[in-house]
């Protein structure tokens, strides 16, 4: 019996070992490169998780968007608990470029426990914050790692009246 429970921690300890080996690695074997994991990973649990909360206005009038079932809550929480692993993967050693990376992908993983704990919570206006809480994290990381071009309205610190809409 000794024997085996020995065995077991001995596994056990090998396999944390490993894990730690991994997320240490800057070997890229086996990873979505960022553009795939952002746009069949990060993307669509970001828009799932904003379609659940807000209100929609329409030419037929407001249209709130809070779940109304169980499963549509579950849904949320599964999407605020893709974000929030999302930021865990995108602070591994070999994709983080710099130390403004691994902070961005740490307030994504913050912003994921948010969601996830509104849509636990079914509170629609903790949702509402933590949607926030979750652009504010993309629009961020975005700012800095995604090339766009000098006069991007993106790129401004334009005042909200400067801003006008194409006729």
């Amino acid at each position: 019996m000794k024997r085996t429970a020995s065995w077991l921690i001995g596994g056990a300890l090998l396999l944390l070992g490993a894990g730690e080996v991994w997320s240490q690695s800057t070997d890229r074997t086996g990873l979505l490169s960022d553009r795939q994991l952002m746009r069949m990973v990060v993307n669509p649990a970001a828009e799932l998780f904003w379609s659940g909360g807000g209100v929609e206005e329409t030419e037929a009038g407001s249209a709130n968007r809070a779940p109304v079932s169980d499963e549509r809550w579950t849904q949320l929480a599964n999407a605020a608990a893709v974000l929030q692993e999302s930021g865990n993967l995108l602070a591994m050693d070999a994709r983080a470029r710099d130390a403004d990376w691994t902070r961005f992908a740490k307030q994504m993983n913050a912003a994921g426990a948010q969601a996830l704990a509104a849509a636990q919570a079914k509170d629609q206006d903790k949702m509402f914050e933590a949607g926030s809480a979750v652009y504010d994290a993309c629009y961020a990381c975005h700012g800095k790692f995604i090339v766009r071009p000098a006069n991007s309205l993106y790129k401004q610190n334009l005042p909200d009246d400067a801003f006008k809409p194409p006729m």
